[in-house]
């Protein structure tokens, strides 16, 4: 009796052995299973992303890609880095807490930072705005900063690094110096021309050093005539003085301005300037233009510093008109002509 008691329980403990051996088995078999499909759902986000990235390079460099598309395609891309993300969570145990927290729970992981963290996204967001919100973007973290200044494609749009010589010729739009309202001159239209006019002030003109260095015009322009406006004047003392001014990387707008700043300095006393370029104080105030022209002949305009500019608003003064202070003037300047004349220093009306 008790041997068969003994072969029972023998038989009862070999058959639950048995049973968990097939469990274990089968278990293993689905666990097996469920990681493929686990691995294989990971890496069809992976190529799917890839792919989107990629789709997205070429629409953006064919000029396809507008906000609507933008938004449509930020979503996808978030659904299959998520996916991604919760491949890798899946390899790692524990999960780490912010894997278990929902998109919408999430505060530090917003949809910006996720744009920001992608160089490529956020690159194509900031080609369709002005380069004066282009400018003010880079001034918030070090991070955007770093970004603007490392994309060769966002330099060349802000006019800071320089196009090939076969690039579409192109000039910053009307609005793109802070401080300086520029316009294009009409009816005359000059393909190939860029032209800067800087008006006369007393006191330096200020360029934010971003816009110091703007290029005037894509592909860079190497060469360009100056001219002063005391010594290129419509009256019977003109001067045709031009200067052929060259850069060998490109002119840009600090360089033309310094040199504008330098040109009318030098000539505060020219004697050939006409009487209504003269201040209150005898001084002349003449204007510096540059002309240059492009190597390619595209649709383009003039670009002229605009006489409304906020530069020059405090100093296009009437200058004085009474009868004394004309006849005065008059005399200075048949003496500064007889001064220059005689090869002395040219004295000021108060000398």
């Amino acid at each position: 009796m008790r041997s068969f008691k003994a072969r029972i329980e023998n038989r009862t403990r070999a058959k639950a052995s048995s049973e968990r051996v097939i469990t274990w088995e089968l278990n293993r078999e689905i666990s097996a299973k469920d990681e493929l499909d686990h691995a294989r759902k990971g890496l069809a986000h992976q190529l799917q992303l890839q792919r989107k990235i990629i789709s997205l390079q070429d629409s953006s460099s064919a000029g396809q890609t507008g906000p609507e598309d933008l938004r449509a395609s930020l979503a996808e891309l978030r659904h299959h880095v998520e996916g991604v993300k919760a491949f890798f969570a899946g390899l790692t145990n524990p999960m780490l807490y912010n894997e278990h927290i929902s998109w919408s729970q999430r505060t530090d992981e917003s949809a910006a930072h996720e744009v920001f963290g992608m160089p490529e996204m956020l690159e194509m967001i900031l080609e369709y705005l002005s380069i004066r919100d282009i400018f003010a973007f880079q001034q918030t973290t070090s991070q955007a900063k770093t970004m603007v200044t490392g994309s060769p494609r966002l330099q060349s749009l802000l006019f800071l690094r320089p196009d090939p010589v076969e690039a579409p010729f192109r000039q910053p739009p009307l609005d793109a110096l802070a401080g300086l309202e520029l316009c294009r001159p009409c009816p005359r239209v000059d393909p190939t021309e860029v032209r800067v006019v800087v008006l006369y002030q007393k006191t330096r003109p200020k360029l934010g050093e971003n816009y110091r260095r703007m290029l005037v015009a894509q592909p860079p322009v190497h060469d360009m005539d100056l001219t002063i406006s005391c010594c290129n004047g419509n009256g019977g003392r003109q001067r045709n003085v031009t200067i052929g001014i060259h850069c060998d990387t490109g002119f840009r707008f600090g360089n033309l301005l310094d040199l504008a700043v330098q040109k009318q300095m030098e000539h505060r006393h020219c004697p050939f300037a006409e009487l209504d370029l003269h201040d209150e104080d005898g001084f002349v105030r003449p204007d510096v233009t540059f002309v240059g022209h492009a190597s390619r002949l595209p649709l383009v305009t003039a670009l002229v510093a605009g006489a409304s500019s906020p530069w020059f608003r405090d100093v296009l003064v009437p200058g004085p008109t009474t009868d004394d202070f004309q006849q005065e003037l008059h005399q200075y300047i048949l003496h500064k002509q007889q001064t220059h004349a005689g090869g002395h220093i040219i004295e000021t009306v108060g000398e």
